[in-house]
């Protein structure tokens, strides 16, 4: 698995990326248009205040920052109608990866998302045990 660095600080959050050379979530918040520039603006300003404060997360009220599945522990970020999925490493909770971000268009997040949220966390813990985790500073 890979993961590309989005903020690192007090707490390191990271981006599920497919392959060395495609984030989807850079992607994403990069192709989007005009509408949703404040949003974006929002929601990397909340990435940032995430992993700078030694709170994390949980300096967040829900309005900004939630779980969405218990079951598995899969949160989001909200900005506006982005939201930004996430889950904890498992043994270092000062550790995000992002899974996907996409934009909410009902009251509930679909099940579809939270399924690949959840199916990419379940990778990153086979990879993480298998020590199968690389950090790539660059897109290639």
């Amino acid at each position: 698995m890979f993961l590309h660095p989005i903020k690192v600080d007090r707490w390191a959050i990271y981006a599920f990326c497919k392959n060395r050379s495609y984030c989807q979530i850079l992607e994403e918040l990069g192709g989007l248009n005009k509408k949703y520039h404040g949003s974006r603006r929002r929601l990397l300003a909340i990435v940032a205040k995430a992993a700078e404060d030694p709170r994390g997360p949980q300096l967040f009220p829900d309005a900004i920052s939630h779980q969405v599945d218990a079951k598995n522990q899969i949160y989001e970020f909200i900005a506006g109608d982005l939201r930004l999925l996430w889950f904890y490493l498992p043994k270092e909770r000062k550790v995000i990866v992002c899974t996907q971000v996409f934009i909410k268009k009902s009251r509930k997040t679909p099940s579809g998302i939270i399924k690949e949220a959840i199916r990419i966390k379940k990778r990153y813990l086979a990879d993480f045990e298998n020590n199968n985790i690389k950090i790539i500073d660059e897109i290639k």
